[in-house]
């Protein structure tokens, strides 16, 4: 190739930069759609958001393996202490929503209840990512998941604002988003937090 000129066809090479973006946002649409078709029965969410991170923790990481088993193994694996978990957050979340509408003229209340759903929501990222990764018992992996939210405030604001601007900012004010939902944005949430989550994982460890 001469001096100056653009090489296109190593771009499209099997290790061509184009290649390797494409497979990868093939791989993503995989997921997302693996991820809500085992979503569709509400109770397995849990599980399903484990799986999710179990395999944009490991894409993360370079570590490559085909998604459709990767994701099926983790959700088997998981799904029984991940459902748990899940419920548990539901009937949080359902008490703390009834306590705000019963006591509306509370603006105390309302602030502290509302407060409470903010780190639940931040510890679940927490604890369905530590679900993922090790073996321990629901009630450690909860107790680690808070404190891990509360520790590494700035991490947990930044993932769940990223959760909150792909999965509802976007579907709900760009109208057309509605396909792209079905398509990228629960594995495209997972994956840029798995980004955090690996850097977090990594000080953690080596801390400890």
């Amino acid at each position: 190739m001469k001096e100056g000129v653009f090489d296109v066809r190593g771009l499209l090479a099997v290790n061509g930069i184009i290649y390797r973006y494409m497979l990868k946002l093939y791989d993503l649409i995989v997921l997302n759609i693996l991820f809500v078709v085992s979503s569709l029965p509400l109770i397995t969410i849990g599980a399903s958001i484990t799986a999710l991170y179990d395999v944009t923790l490991n894409m993360q990481n370079g570590h490559t393996r085909q998604v459709y088993s990767a994701y099926l193994d983790s959700f088997q694996k998981n799904i029984k202490q991940a459902t748990q978990v899940w419920l548990g957050f539901l009937l949080l979340i359902a008490t703390a929503v009834i306590l705000i509408s019963v006591g509306q003229g509370n603006v105390w209340l309302s602030l502290v209840l509302l407060g409470f759903i903010t780190i639940t929501m931040m510890a679940l990222i927490y604890i369905f990512a530590l679900i993922s990764k090790f073996q321990h018992n629901t009630s450690s992996m909860i107790k680690n998941g808070v404190l891990l939210a509360i520790e590494h405030t700035a991490y947990s604001i930044i993932m769940l604002s990223i959760a909150g601007v792909l999965v509802i900012g976007v579907p709900l004010y760009i109208h057309w988003a509605g396909v792209l939902s079905m398509l990228l944005t629960f594995s495209l949430t997972a994956y840029i937090q798995s980004y955090f989550l690996n850097k977090l994982f990594l000080e953690v460890l080596n801390r400890n």
